[in-house]
């Protein structure tokens, strides 16, 4: 969160976050290439879905086989979460060539600023 290292889960409303997975492999290569797809999913404790990204990538989903080394999301907070709430996001990937999937649960509280 604004580029420093978090290891909490309180993120203040209207700021943004991100989710990295590193050190990526086992890809599925095809043509020198890699595929991957994602989504993402933002809901409230009652199951109401704030955010749905069905397809993060789009048609720009192919890359060289080694320069995947990371995944990285962006999450920005703002209407309709509130103060005081907390909300589960889950960022998927697969390997659009392969079998291979990833999946990112976490749950964040929305703070206002210290």
């Amino acid at each position: 969160m604004n580029e420093e290292r978090c290891n909490h889960n309180q993120i203040p409303l209207g700021h943004e976050f991100q989710l990295v997975n590193n050190k990526i492999k086992g890809l599925k290569v095809k043509d020198g290439k890699v595929s991957v797809g994602g989504s993402m999913k933002i809901s409230d404790k009652k199951g109401k879905v704030l955010l749905e990204i069905k397809d993060l990538f789009g048609e720009n989903n192919v890359f060289e086989k080694d320069s995947v080394t990371f995944l990285r999301a962006t999450i920005s907070t703002g209407s309709p979460m509130e103060y005081d709430s907390l909300y589960d996001v889950t960022i998927n990937y697969w390997d659009n060539y392969g079998t291979g999937t990833l999946e990112n649960k976490m749950e964040i509280e929305i703070i206002d600023l210290p």
